[in-house]
């Protein structure tokens, strides 16, 4: 079914991040309603997959303990009953008989996977969380999109309501209401087209929607494979594993929740931060900020695969506040990169820019990630 295996490994990440602070991040940027939205929420998955990796390890160890005193009892009860009394011999036999059913409730136990289940399902609550918090943001930023929405309301419904601003919070409170009720994929296609972008080109759209897909799986039918799971997927061009088959039970290992927090993560950043940057240009310097902001975040906690996800979308924006933003960006990245050992990327990426026309600071970046320290220090 899965072919993952069902472990928990601490990645073992604990390298220092390479460079000053004040080359990977700029001044702290100021409260904004979309940077706060994608922050807050970014910030719940990291908690929650940070709790779900404690919880399912100290699930995984005391099961572990519970079959080494099985174990145990096994060994002295056939010590026993080899060469014990006959009133030890009886009470040996309750014992294994006791210790085979502990053994037989533990391999029947689903505690593992219930435990994934709640946090995955958890996950999905917290995006659909981000997106009604993303269109409040946005239409707050924005209030001429209201003309775009299809609601009618009658004088005396009006009359009901204080103001104006009364009056918009609720149809917009029920346009993101209608909204959440659609399926993920109806959800992008309805951004998409009120807001004129293409919001599913991304290397990761088809997981996304095999992701989505799976959390109506366990949100429904105890995450049993459904005719419809099997043709989204396909349609999105998801490949399946050949053992997937109608009513057939999928599981949820701790890597597959693990991947996709990473997955939502991904989502929450760039879905948030393309609108943001489509509707509101006048913005991209506090957009900048934002990006730079939550990268350096990824990086002080260790977190090369958030961190090189951020930069890599990134580097690839058509357009940035200035010259300034975007080598902080590529630098962060390529911090990322250097802990995560892709040496090759590091250069390749160190190789695109002409460093000698920049500042001193970013001259002594560019020389301590390619470990030139003598370089560095005449810098300096």
């Amino acid at each position: 079914m899965d072919e993952e295996k069902n472990v928990i490994e601490d990645n073992g990440e604990t390298e220092k991040i390479i460079g000053s602070p004040e080359t990977a991040k700029s001044e702290t940027i100021p409260v904004h309603p979309i940077a706060l939205t994608i922050d807050t929420h970014i910030l719940r998955i990291c908690d929650l997959r940070a709790n779900a990796f404690t919880l399912m390890k100290r699930a995984a160890n005391s099961r572990i303990e519970l079959l080494k005193k099985c174990k145990q009892i096994f060994e002295e009860s056939y010590e026993i009953l080899e060469d014990g009394v006959s009133s030890e011999k009886i009470i040996a036999i309750n014992n294994v008989i006791d210790t085979h059913e502990k053994i037989d409730r533990i391999i029947k136990s689903e505690l593992l996977n219930d435990l994934a289940a709640g946090h995955f399902l958890t996950l999905f609550a917290t995006f659909d969380a981000f997106t009604g918090d993303l269109l409040t943001a946005v239409y707050a930023r924005k209030p001429e999109l209201f003309n775009s929405l299809d609601r009618s309301m009658s004088i005396s419904e009006m009359l009901t309501y204080g103001n104006v601003d009364d009056i918009k919070k609720i149809i917009l409170a029920s346009e993101i209401e209608a909204f959440r009720r659609k399926s993920y994929l109806e959800q992008f296609q309805t951004l998409e087209n009120r807001f004129g972008l293409n919001l599913r080109n991304f290397e990761n759209w088809s997981k996304f929607v095999e992701c989505g897909q799976r959390r109506n799986l366990f949100s429904h039918c105890d995450g049993r494979v459904s005719e419809q799971y099997i043709s989204i997927c396909i349609d999105n061009e998801f490949k399946l594993p050949e053992d997937i088959i109608v009513d057939s039970k999928l599981e949820l290992s701790p890597k597959y929740l693990f991947d996709s927090c990473n997955l939502i993560i991904e989502v929450i950043l760039k879905l948030g931060q393309t609108i943001w940057r489509k509707l509101l240009p006048q913005e991209l310097e506090k957009a900048d900020k934002q990006l730079i902001s939550i990268q350096y975040d990824f990086l002080r906690q260790s977190d090369w695969r958030s961190a090189i996800m951020a930069g890599d979308y990134a580097i690839s924006l058509p357009h940035y506040a200035s010259a300034v933003n975007s080598i902080i960006l590529m630098i962060n990245l390529i911090i990322a990169l250097k802990n995560s050992k892709r040496d090759e990327q590091v250069n390749k990426l160190l190789d695109s820019q002409d460093w000698s026309a920049l500042c001193n600071d970013f001259r002594i970046a560019e020389k301590v990630l390619r470990e030139d320290f003598d370089a560095a220090l005449v810098i300096m």
